[in-house]
């Protein structure tokens, strides 16, 4: 069974990627903007006939296609992972009712459903992340969200103009845009209502709303198999209050469950509840957690 310490680690890597995209924009455009301000008004022609200009933005496009290649390669071995240790938490209840055991390498029925579970997943986060953008204002003061390619040709293209009117507040401008950059942080929107959500959270809510769809269907899958009859509900820390005296932990007759389930006001595993529920044979498993 996978702990709370276990599932978050499985998305930190793809997290840590992200943080990584978000620190080489800051990098790349903070150096752009720095050479903007070295430069002559005079010598701004020669900027925008560069192939600097251009360069950055596909270079920066290159790098989100390639985190995102890579965050998708982990998508599917993350699944398999936690699979595989679902399926051995499973085992001794197939022993013990001598029910056939088909290990995870030699199971392609199984494979096949993690594989559609991964990819419905992978397919949520690349569209996902062609929402990355940033929050900056505009000339009215206005915040709005913009996407990577059109922040950075918004924030050069301001920086440009400031140079070229020989303003003194050139140095302000580029301030304040970069502390609107870090401050707000890379972001995926929701483009048809406005609404945006750290790249970072959203990641994990991607992968963690993939891995309770497969540990759904898994443990529904193993429990008709080996004949279960209890479940057991996971434990982790800070638990929402009317789930914690309730089911936090706890082991269940089947029948016990659905009556205890069915009177919260949120049911296991539904509004980003982050327990999960693994059918048992009662009197054969051990409970995981002490009370």
């Amino acid at each position: 069974m996978l702990s709370e310490e276990s599932l978050e680690r499985l998305s930190e890597r793809l997290v840590d990627r992200i943080e990584e995209l978000n620190t080489f924009f800051i990098k790349k455009i903070g150096k752009q903007l720095y050479d903007i301000g070295t430069i002559t008004p005079s010598q701004l022609a020669q900027l925008l006939q560069s192939v600097k200009y251009g360069s950055d933005i596909d270079e920066i496009m290159n790098k989100i296609a390639e985190i995102t290649n890579k965050n998708v390669e982990d998508i599917y071995a993350i699944f398999e992972e936690v699979a595989k240790k679902n399926q051995a938490y499973a085992k001794q209840f197939y022993e013990y009712q001598k029910v056939n055991f088909i290990p995870y390498d030699n199971n392609i029925a199984l494979q096949n459903q993690v594989k559609s579970i991964a990819k419905a997943t992978a397919e949520e986060y690349m569209n996902m992340s062609k929402t990355f953008a940033y929050m900056i204002s505009n000339s009215q003061g206005i915040k709005e969200f913009t996407s990577i390619s059109e922040m950075y040709q918004k924030i050069t293209d301001r920086a440009i103009l400031s140079v070229q009117q020989g303003r003194e507040s050139y140095q302000s401008a580029i301030h304040n845009a970069m502390k609107e950059m870090t401050s707000n942080g890379l972001r995926t929107v929701d483009y048809a209502t406005g609404y945006s959500r750290r790249a970072d959270s959203s990641v994990r809510m991607n992968i963690m709303d993939g891995i309770k769809r497969l540990n759904r269907e898994l443990q529904e899958e193993f429990g008709k198999e080996f004949g279960a009859d209890g479940i057991e509900v996971s434990h982790h820390k800070n638990s929402a209050p009317d789930h914690i005296d309730t089911v936090d932990g706890k082991q269940f007759s089947r029948e016990e469950f659905e009556r205890v389930n069915n009177s919260l006001d949120r049911h296991v595993g539904e509004l980003n509840c982050y327990h999960f529920v693994y059918p048992i044979v009662l009197g054969v498993s051990e409970p995981i957690y002490s009370k």
